[in-house]
């Protein structure tokens, strides 16, 4: 255009040149800024999806916990029970064996004053014997000269 003088339209070839070379250059820069908008929203989504995974794996851990202090509370709970239970049979047992050492005592009591009575009698009725054997002896013993 230049060499045929015709500068004005070189000058608008040269317009439309630029303004389509901005057009292009617009739309590749839109593309590129678009590309480099939806990898930050990638990159985020990541990040939120790492931090969701965390949080995740946090609260599992939380539960897994929260289990193993239920589960260690049941037994405990059942532990107590079953304690209780053996103790409260001792008691009825211990109980049981204390009535009937009470009613032992009690046979072993009259079985004792029975003993004592029969004894009483026994050495009353010795004495009594022995006593009548003892002046008999005495009686028939001096007259031969032998009682002391």
């Amino acid at each position: 255009f230049t060499q045929a003088n015709r500068f004005k339209k070189a000058y608008e070839a040269l317009n439309e040149y630029k303004t389509y070379s901005d057009s292009l250059t617009d739309i590749v820069k839109e593309k590129e800024l678009a590309e480099l908008e939806s990898r930050m929203e990638l990159n985020r989504q990541s990040e939120f999806n790492r931090l969701l995974e965390e949080k995740q794996i946090q609260q599992e851990q939380q539960l897994q916990f929260q289990l193993f202090l239920i589960i260690a509370a049941t037994v405990v709970v059942i532990l107590v029970v079953i304690l209780l239970f053996i103790m409260r049979k001792t008691a009825r047992e211990r109980e049981e064996i204390n009535v009937q050492l009470q009613q032992q005592k009690r046979e072993l009591e009259e079985v004792n004053k029975t003993k004592d009575k029969l004894f009483a009698i026994v050495a009353h009725d010795l004495r009594s014997a022995l006593g009548e054997r003892a002046t008999f002896w005495c009686k028939n013993g001096c007259k031969t000269g032998q009682c002391s």
